[in-house]
């Protein structure tokens, strides 16, 4: 079920989610509606703006409310840890809406942890179950 994403001001609004994306007329698509060409092509073009969007949310984090000592101190942290641990495209091609958008340009499902039939893709064990016959809006009974 694809949640209610008609108030997203920015595609870095969508970073959070697997779901879908905004195209630069505000249509929202869900992305195993999307050809892999052009979630490769959505891809690149999110990671070209790495920089950027890292600083951008590194300024609205610096921006956070008064809270507690002991909230400010596990912010701060968490803030130290999202602006120096990492680099801006190491941590932009691990969020949740690039994941899902590299996954879709192997022709995989956004969300690759669980298949177009809606069943898992590994097992608890982690060994890979056979989805050869599956297909988006396959129905399983």
């Amino acid at each position: 079920m694809t949640d209610d994403y008609g108030g997203v001001q920015h595609w870095t609004d969508l970073l959070t989610q697997r779901e879908v994306w905004q195209d630069a007329e505000g249509v929202i698509h869900r992305l195993d509606d999307l050809p892999p060409d052009r979630c490769a092509r959505i891809h690149a073009f999110c990671m070209r703006q790495a920089d950027g969007v890292y600083d951008l949310i590194g300024m609205q984090l610096a921006a956070a409310p008064e809270m507690s000592e002991t909230a400010t101190e596990a912010f701060d942290r968490a803030f130290d840890s999202f602006m120096y641990d990492t680099t801006p495209a190491a941590w932009l091609a691990g969020t949740p809406l690039l994941e899902a958008l590299r996954a879709r340009s192997y022709d995989l499902p956004a969300d690759w942890r669980t298949c177009h039939c809606g069943y898992p893709l590994v097992d608890e064990k982690g060994e890979l179950w056979d989805h050869s016959a599956c297909y988006p809006g396959v129905i399983i009974d």
